[in-house]
């Protein structure tokens, strides 16, 4: 008998002991099973439910983190929890790295403290997924698609009038983005931070917490823009009673939202935020500056923030004074009043490594400020100068009707309404979708209007006003382009001006008006997978090429080849060297295109970041012979005509047979290898004496010389040797 209580005694007691585990487990590790997720790079957003019920104090005020690490690389994203709602906090992330990552999260408060999980994100299958927005020097872009674009605002309603409506925010993308053009809306907050229906500080108490409705009201509004393609501009604040100076400016209660706004929006992509308005007004320049550091400390993704200062507004337009204002900051911002082209330039010259926002509202409208307010005709010309001036962000607004009559009533949410004429916004943004490149360049010399060109020489565009012609000197062009034309002034439709060769000369409009022309070609681009070896640079026992110049950093960012001398960033440590690689459509004709490349260890053509197996190209589809040249190399051909496309990158191996090169004659370099036979310092296309002059000449230099025919870096005996065998060789091509 006491043998059998003994034995159930045990049983209860282990049966307790595993309830107990149980417990134990399930509180301290809330929703770990759960934790795992799997998303696709740039969107949408990965969000988690955490669970804590412990917590008694204000939940706005606990901290907790959440670091992110990419394997593979040295990516981090560190990210803060926030509030929900009863017992809820949320975290959110982006991916912007394909792969795996990593996450554990580190709080004070155990029930945040210690979670952990793992997070695959996969390729986006839209090319045109945005990412977060970035910028080329002074240009707007986007990280996702590397384009460089303009952001053109229009004036968006006050959070409430969009809080919980949804089909409010769809019709005005379509009103405004896809009828009109505009790629963004500029929306403010002010005080409604901490409650949605109040804008003014002097009715809001002493402690405030953030306002959950607004935020849902702003996601929803960033989110929906960002899958149409444009992006959202807040004003964080306004003036007087519309800023935090009542709780003190980046005081407990400031901090509090700031870490709030970045945990909620921080993982988002698709906005920029400006501080305020004539902040000169009731914030310093110290407190503009250590708002921005503390928000970009902690939002985990970049993200745009500035300030508008008070000017320049007034002749002349001096945009120095307001350099060091701008330089804490991530984009200058500048109050300008109708600014011309000229003052647009100087903005974007002040300084050069930010992109510019001229950040006051350009409205139609009547009574207030008349000295800065638009007509429908300034409006649309103020599109093309803000663009051809370089790439100036810009607010605008409507609130008249189409007999310049103020709009009655007026729009309840303070934000535009639509334009009598949305056709003239909406060429615009035909005119430049895919037109503006972020390498383009201002240069007033080539025409009697505005121009912007590429150091490719293969684009231009061109504006002029009030013209019948339009003088364009297309003499740097690199060859004979395609061309159209468009009247600004009506529905976006194109005049094909044919091919114009790249000559100085005057295109005369069939009438006068506003025109702008784009010269090159725009469409669908194709790409090239092409594998080839330098013989002088080639080892035989690793079977590629050699490094030298690259891990001796060598190589110039500049391309040495005056078809297409264009900058890069960065050289990786397993490039060659430059090549320049030429398009014909046929064998003994004009080269249509040339683009210098960077060649890889392995042989491949690949893009500036070396990590690509293609490079585009900015060619129409159709076949086309290629070409390949060297600097102290003879110069290749394919041996018939490729057949490009946009669908897929096309491929085409010099490597495995001579028959591959045009003229059937190729450099052996092993058994079955081929290659480019080196030894034309000189680049007359034979290998002579006049090469062993030139190395002779050069003998016992170190660095980049074209006497360097075995690419080590130093000019020696060895590139004797490359010479020797192939002396008397030519190039075939054509």
């Amino acid at each position: 008998m006491m043998k059998c209580l003994y034995k159930i005694f045990r049983i209860l007691i282990g049966q307790w002991i595993g309830i107990l585990v149980l417990m134990l487990i399930s509180s301290a590790v809330p929703l770990q099973a759960d934790m795992n997720k799997t998303g696709t790079q740039w969107s949408p957003y990965l969000e988690w439910e955490v669970e804590n019920a412990s917590w008694s104090n204000n939940p706005f005020d606990l901290v907790a983190t959440v670091t992110f690490s990419h394997s593979g690389s040295s990516e981090i994203r560190t990210t803060e929890m926030f509030y929900d709602t009863l017992n809820t906090w949320k975290f959110r992330f982006t991916g912007t790295r394909t792969g795996t990552w990593t996450f554990t999260s580190s709080s004070a408060d155990q029930d945040l403290d210690g979670l952990s999980g793992t997070v695959t994100i996969n390729p986006n299958a839209d090319p045109e997924e945005h990412g977060f927005v970035r910028s080329f020097d002074n240009k707007w872009g986007w990280s996702g698609t590397n384009r460089a674009f303009v952001p053109q605002f229009v004036m968006y309603d006050f959070p409430p009038f969009y809080y919980n409506d949804t089909t409010k925010i769809n019709n005005d993308i379509e009103t405004f983005m896809e009828n009109h053009g505009f790629n963004g809306f500029h929306a403010r907050v002010y005080c409604r931070w901490f409650n949605l229906n109040i804008d003014r500080s002097d009715q809001l108490p002493d402690s405030v917490n953030p306002d959950r409705r607004t935020f849902e009201a702003l996601e929803d509004l960033i989110t929906r823009t960002y899958n149409a393609g444009g992006l959202v501009h807040f004003w964080s604040w306004g003036d007087g009673v519309q800023t935090p100076i009542k709780w003190g400016i980046n005081g407990n209660v400031d901090r509090r939202l700031q870490r709030y706004i970045a945990a909620r929006l921080g993982p988002i992509p698709g906005w920029t935020m400006g501080y305020g308005y004539d902040l000169d007004e009731w914030v310093t320049e110290s407190e503009l500056h250590a708002w921005r550091d503390y928000m970009q400390a902690h939002l985990g993704w970049f993200h745009f923030l500035g300030g508008r200062p008070d000017g320049p507004n007034t002749p002349p337009e001096d945009h120095s004074p307001y350099h060091s204002w701008n330089a804490g900051v991530d984009y200058s911002s500048y109050e300008h009043h109708k600014p011309s082209y000229e003052v647009y330039r100087e903005a974007l010259d002040e300084i050069t490594t930010q992109p510019v926002f001229s950040e006051d509202r350009f409205r139609r409208r009547n009574g207030s400020y008349p000295e800065k307010n638009y007509s429908e005709d300034e409006t649309r010309r103020g599109l093309y100068i803000s663009t051809m001036a370089g790439g100036v962000a810009n607010i605008w607004g409507n609130f008249l009707d189409e007999n310049g009559n103020a709009i009655d009533p007026p729009p309840p949410g303070g934000g535009s309404a639509p334009y009598p004429s949305p056709q003239y916004i909406k060429t615009n943004a035909e005119f430049f979708k895919d037109r503006f490149f972020k390498d383009m360049v201002p240069d007033t010399s080539i025409t009697d209007g505005y121009a912007l060109k590429r150091p490719t020489r293969a684009h231009y565009l061109f504006y002029r006003e009030d013209a019948s012609s339009i003088q364009m000197d297309l003499s740097g062009m690199e060859c004979p382009k395609p061309a159209i034309a468009v009247d600004t002034k009506q529905a976006y439709a194109e005049i094909d001006l044919d091919t114009l060769s790249n000559v100085d000369q005057t295109w005369t409009a069939p009438y006068q008006s506003d025109w702008a022309v784009a010269v090159g070609y725009y469409g669908p681009v194709c790409s090239l997978q092409c594998r080839l070896y330098l013989g002088g640079a080639y080892n035989s026992i690793e079977h590629q090429m050699t490094t030298y110049l690259s891990t001796n950093m060598y190589i110039p960012l500049t391309a040495p080849y005056s078809a297409n001398p264009r900058d890069i960033e960065s050289i990786s440590m397993d490039i060659v060297d430059w090549l320049l690689i030429s398009i014909r459509s046929t064998a003994d004709g004009d080269n249509i295109l040339s683009r210098s490349v960077l060649l890889r260890k392995d042989g491949y053509l690949v893009d500036d970041t070396g990590l690509e197996n293609k490079v585009v190209i900015d060619l129409s589809p159709g076949n086309y012979y290629l070409l390949v040249e060297h600097r102290n190399h003879l110069g290749v051909m394919s041996s018939s005509a490729l057949a490009f496309s946009e669908s897929n990158a096309t491929p085409y191996s010099f490597i495995s047979d001579s028959l591959m090169y045009y003229g059937e004659e190729a450099c052996t370099l092993e058994p079955d290898v081929y290659g480019l036979f080196a030894g034309d310092p000189n680049q007359t296309n034979v290998i002579n004496s006049g090469d062993y002059l030139i190395v002779k000449s050069n003998s016992g230099s170190n660095g980049y010389h074209n006497s360097d025919c075995n690419l080590t870096s130093v000019v020696n005996s060895g590139d004797y040797l490359v010479i020797k065998p192939n002396s008397g060789k030519n190039s075939n091509i054509p």
